[in-house]
């Protein structure tokens, strides 16, 4: 199995509807996130769940 790869739900109903929303919120907001989007649900009717791989990067932290 790749690490790349995001695993989408569609469902059955409105897909092409559920993928625009779901590109327009990764293009306005989630794209930003920390971390790698490894699962998308789209089967909500009001929304989507996410599912994210925890950033392996560790910030610089700032002393004195």
């Amino acid at each position: 199995q790749r690490d790349d790869l995001i695993t989408i739900h569609l469902g059955r109903r409105d897909i092409s509807e559920l993928l625009h929303r779901f590109v327009h919120a990764y293009r306005d907001n989630l794209s930003r996130q920390p971390g790698r989007l490894t699962m998308v649900d789209l089967r909500y009717p009001n929304g989507f769940a996410l599912k994210w791989q925890a950033s392996t990067q560790r910030r610089p932290e700032v002393t004195g």
